[in-house]
């Protein structure tokens, strides 16, 4: 948690995040959920698009799809972990365990996958990003109300707060998680990233006022 990327650099990354899993997203509800899936991820998946990138996937020998859209969207929570990075500094260090989990939640994705085989030497991590988005939401009800997290404007704490709201409507609307709630929450990053404080905003402030002290 630093105060680096800047704003703009925090708004982009969370946007990439959010189209990544929306990217990865319409494969993978079909593969997990078949001819059940929703009619637009099917449609979508039926796409030349899609159906070159699978056709690619297949030459190089890359088959199991579950495990290749499944474990890619770990890439969006190490987006989200650097775009919301400077906002949960300024939170504390319940922000800082919020980014944490964040982190944690793309290892345990990839892990996931990993071993959804019934073979797999770790099978018993499959499933395992549910819980720990779960324990994310949670933790947003800590870090909103946490004795630092005073200093938040009230729509900042109210999102933190709100973070397991939205990761299950997200799950609800996309039908499928992690996915979804990778999207909902760069949403919430760019917000995030444009209108919340930073911790390099006191940082600065205090600067000028040091220096204005001196030049005193």
């Amino acid at each position: 948690m630093r105060a680096r990327p800047s704003r703009a650099g925090c708004a982009v990354l969370a946007a990439i995040a959010s189209l990544w899993a929306l990217f990865l997203l319409p494969q993978q509800a079909v593969v997990w959920s078949g001819s059940a899936a929703p009619e637009w991820a099917i449609a979508i998946a039926r796409t030349p698009f899609y159906t070159r990138i699978r056709t690619a996937l297949a030459e190089a020998g890359l088959l199991d799809l579950y495990l290749i859209f499944g474990a890619a969207v770990g890439v969006s929570y190490v987006l989200l972990w650097l775009a919301m990075g400077p906002t949960l500094a300024r939170v504390g260090w319940s922000g800082r365990v919020y980014g944490a989990l964040l982190l944690v939640l793309a290892v345990v994705i990839v892990l996931s996958y990993l071993n959804h085989g019934q073979d797999a030497p770790l099978r018993f991590l499959w499933g395992w990003e549910g819980p720990v988005l779960i324990l994310l939401g949670i933790w947003g009800i800590v870090a909103a109300f946490a004795p630092r997290a005073r200093r938040l404007p009230l729509w900042e704490a109210l999102t933190l707060g709100l973070t397991l709201p939205i990761i299950a409507l997200a799950t609800v609307v996309s039908t499928y998680y992690p996915h979804g709630p990778a999207i909902a929450l760069g949403l919430v990053a760019i917000a995030f990233a444009v209108w919340a404080p930073r911790l390099d905003d006191e940082q600065s402030a205090e600067e000028q006022d040091e220096a204005a002290v001196a030049a005193a």
